[in-house]
C-alpha cells in the first residue's frame, strides 16, 4: 500500500495542504529566512499558489517566531518578501 503524500499546515492562513502545493521556508543557523525544500534548519510551510499574502500574513502575525522558535533576521525576511514569485512558480 502507496503512503499517502504528506500534508502540511501554511503559518500564514492556517490551510492544511499537500505538501506538493506548499514551499518550504526555514532559517539557517545565521538566523536568514530563505526559501527552498533543501535547505536545512527547522522550517515552516507557505501557500506556494498565492502572491504572497500568506508570507505577509506569516510576518504580521509573527508566525515565524514561533515556527522557528527564535525571531528571524529581519532583513532577509524583508528580501523574501520583495523576491516572492507570483502564484505557481514554485511548482
Amino acid at each position: 500500500m502507496a503512503s499517502p503524500e504528506p500534508v502540511r499546515t501554511c503559518v500564514g492562513c492556517r490551510t492544511r495542504r499537500s505538501q506538493a502545493e506548499l514551499v518550504r521556508v526555514y532559517m539557517d543557523d545565521r538566523g536568514r529566512v530563505l526559501a527552498g525544500r533543501t535547505g536545512s534548519g527547522r522550517g515552516a510551510w507557505l501557500c506556494a499558489a498565492t502572491t504572497g499574502a500568506c508570507l505577509t500574513a506569516a510576518v504580521d502575525q509573527k508566525a515565524f517566531n514561533r515556527a522557528f522558535r527564535a525571531a528571524p533576521d529581519k532583513p532577509s525576511v524583508e528580501r523574501l518578501q520583495r523576491r516572492w514569485p507570483g502564484p505557481g512558480t514554485w511548482v
